[in-house]
């Protein structure tokens, strides 16, 4: 029968990498400078752990946002002409962005680094059986949240000095997301190739960069991510 959830198999994404290319840098917004107008996009990985604003977190907050990279799902055959496979999913993406590797290749930036949480939940369509092996194709869409920390440095500005500060930011409703992927499974180990195209228009920042007035960010823009996941039987 169509959704036949006694049938679900479990899929673990522990081994990720994921690209996410601004459609507007955020630094850009920040601070107006220059230097970040085409600034590279941030990245996140399974093995990068890295993190600037944790002195500002509780004990929870550090447990939760130290989990690397990874994503859960599970998968069924649906039996219908069209969607084949079905998938319900959790994603979870911490990004680290530090100024010397957000400006453009030879420019002088301002000093500014974040760190970035994204949670999404959603589903998945797939063209073919995803319990099955070979190569597979699928649609999805998967509401989540953005939240984060900036780190701004001691500065003057002008005349006035500001000593560092680590100030929030999240997007105020959930993003809106469209994903698009491709996958290869054996029987058990599986590649993952997909796009993510992210609306988030709404993020809200706590405070100012001295210096600026801008306090609501566009996050939007694309993620590329690359996958290994394990599925259990």
């Amino acid at each position: 029968m169509p959704f036949d959830f006694k049938n679900m198999k479990v899929r673990l994404h522990i081994i990720a990498l994921d690209q996410f290319a601004f459609k507007h840098h955020p630094f850009y917004q920040i601070t107006g400078d220059g230097g970040y107008k085409k600034g590279q996009p941030a990245a996140s990985s399974s093995f990068n752990l890295s993190r600037s604003t944790t002195s500002e977190e509780g004990l929870g907050e550090k447990i939760i946002h130290s989990l690397p990279t990874f994503g859960l799902e599970g998968v069924i055959g649906t039996g219908l002409p069209f969607p084949k496979g079905f998938a319900i999913t959790v994603d979870w993406a911490p990004f680290n962005l530090i100024d010397v590797n957000a400006g453009a290749e030879g420019s002088a930036v301002t000093p500014l680094e974040m760190d970035m949480y994204m949670l999404f939940g959603g589903f998945k369509f797939f063209a073919f059986d995803p319990t099955q092996p070979g190569l597979n194709y699928y649609l999805g869409v998967s509401p989540g949240r953005l939240e984060g920390r900036l780190l701004y440095p001691d500065m003057w500005v002008g005349a006035e000095y500001y000593e560092q500060e680590v100030v929030s930011f999240n997007q105020s409703k959930p993003l809106g997301t469209i994903r698009l992927g491709l996958d290869s499974k054996g029987k058990n180990f599986g590649f993952r190739y997909e796009l993510i195209s992210v609306q988030g228009k709404e993020v809200k920042l706590s405070k100012p960069y001295p210096g600026q007035s801008n306090t609501k960010l566009d996050f939007s823009g694309t993620i590329i991510r690359l996958s290994f996941f394990y599925e259990f039987n």
